[in-house]
């Protein structure tokens, strides 16, 4: 017998998977990567799998990707065991294949402890091919993996979040993003509001429901037993943020000559009460509206967090805001933080900020925008941008300025 921890594990799973030609594997839980990690995807019809699907602690894309590799899967609802069984070799022990029943996902395993057992004895070999076989399994059926979505995404709401719940969403997101997968958190982006007969109803509904909280609705089915991040886009392109919302576990809705989904406002999501620069959503969610909403039936569409951030968020190009503005009109906060100077007429959507002497070829201070705040100068409102100065955005080649002293450009 051989002791092996997590690391060790993995890597006897995968070297034994390669080397064997018949493999069995009763693991309940089954996570992000399992396939490719444990080398699964060249086994085909030589592997079989047995999981709990039932539970809400393995992954049902996952266990679809085996399908699609040709493995032949099983599930049984009352396993909990972990027994990885080779052609002379068997793993007895903690390890899940990728995740566990805590509705942890790949890297958020780091730092849990593992402990197995790799044994070749024959005795050992024989009971666990006998206990395998004892199970009462039966194949995975299409209704039996939408059930299993739905039990895996509602552990996963309840999960702990890696990232920590003091920085802003888009920033938790960008840190941790597996934090955010099938975890019932949507956003949902819609091209128009309601008639005054909709509003009708919903301050109807306000007056019943309210009980303290902020009650609101929506004219399309949302998910139940679910957070959600609203944005409002109007025809000519502008996103406006509506806030963290929740909707019940069960259906609250009013008919009528269109049904109206209700929801009541909550201050945060895992602790965000913010969603961070709201401009730095707005490319993600113009491309959303172009890829998901625009020509098809319906004014509105809802997508997972973490389906978001993979598709449109991680994609998009930072939007830089160049500014003409000297060392005299530059003030500095101390430790490295700096305000730029007063500008009327902002561009929106910045995430960078570069600044410029007035007749200076390269940037000479820069950094990630972490505040904007109003003040009022000469008359008229002006807004001022905060920032922590990085060498990164030192040396950059200066744009063409708007009459305004600023410019925009996308990285």
């Amino acid at each position: 017998m051989i002791f092996l921890d997590g690391a060790a594990t993995t890597a006897e799973i995968k070297r034994l998977t390669d080397s064997s030609k018949k493999v069995r594997m009763a693991v309940a839980f089954w996570g992000d990567g399992a396939t490719d990690g444990l080398g699964l995807e060249a086994k085909g019809q030589s592997a079989t799998i047995i999981c709990n699907l039932k539970s809400g602690g393995t992954n049902p894309h996952e266990i679809q990707k085996l399908i699609n590799n040709k493995v032949f899967v099983l599930q049984c609802d009352t396993l909990h065991g972990k027994v990885y069984l080779f052609d002379d070799h068997v793993i007895l022990g903690s390890s899940n294949a990728s995740a566990n029943g805590l509705a942890l996902q790949g890297k958020e395993l780091s730092g849990w402890h593992e402990a197995n057992i790799l044994t070749s004895e024959r005795v050992i070999l024989r009971d666990a091919e006998q206990w395998i076989n004892r199970l009462e399994t039966r194949v995975v059926s299409p209704i039996d993996m939408e059930e299993a979505k739905l039990a895996f995404s509602k552990r996963r709401a309840a999960a702990s979040v890696v990232a920590p719940a003091v920085v802003p969403l888009v920033d938790a997101l960008k840190a941790h993003p597996e934090s955010f997968k099938d975890r019932r958190i949507f956003v949902c982006a819609y091209l128009s509001r309601f008639e005054q007969a909709d509003i009708d109803r919903v301050e109807k509904e306000q007056a019943k429901h309210g009980g303290g909280h902020t009650v609101d609705a929506v004219g399309w089915r949302v998910p139940t037993d679910a957070r959600l991040l609203l944005f409002y886009i109007n025809s000519r392109g502008k996103v406006t943020y509506d806030g963290f919302w929740e909707r019940p576990k069960t259906e609250w809705k009013s008919g009528g000559r269109s049904p109206i989904y209700f929801m009541s406002k909550i201050k945060n999501i895992d602790g965000s009460s913010a969603i961070g620069i709201g401009e730095a959503w707005e490319p993600a969610l113009l491309a959303f509206r172009d890829a998901e909403i625009s020509g098809s039936d319906s004014e509105a569409k809802h997508i997972e967090l973490g389906d978001f951030y993979e598709r449109y968020l991680l994609h998009t190009k930072t939007k830089i805001l160049n500014v003409r503005d000297g060392f005299e009109r530059l003030k500095p906060l101390g430790n490295d933080e700096y305000e730029s100077g007063f500008w009327f007429r902002p561009v929106r959507g910045c995430e960078i900020i570069r600044v410029y002497k007035d007749d200076g070829g390269v940037s000479f201070r820069g950094g990630k925008i972490h505040g904007v705040r109003d003040e009022i100068r000469k008359g008229r409102n002006t807004k001022v941008f905060m920032f922590r100065d990085d060498p990164m955005q030192h040396g950059k080649a200066r744009p063409k300025f708007q009459q305004n002293g600023c410019a925009a450009t996308l990285e």
